[in-house]
């Protein structure tokens, strides 16, 4: 069992644990279980710097000014 833990470690580049193989003894439970897994993973965006930040809420806040003026 230690063997297959590794290469399935290797082969999918994961870090499941022994104890969840054991859990998951057949290849269509682990097949499960990754996919699981994979979709709990977050999608990490780029986030803007804090300049482009400050900035694009200044245009906002004098968009805003000149609207209120018109008004």
């Amino acid at each position: 069992m230690v063997r297959v833990h590794s290469k399935v470690r290797e082969a999918f580049s994961s870090d499941i644990s022994l104890v969840e193989m054991f859990q998951y003894p057949t290849i269509s439970e682990l097949s499960t279980y990754f996919e699981r897994q994979k979709s709990k993973q977050p999608v990490v965006e780029p986030s803007e710097s804090r300049n482009e930040r400050l900035t694009a809420g200044k245009k906002r806040l004098q968009q805003r000014r000149q609207k209120n003026k018109k008004s």
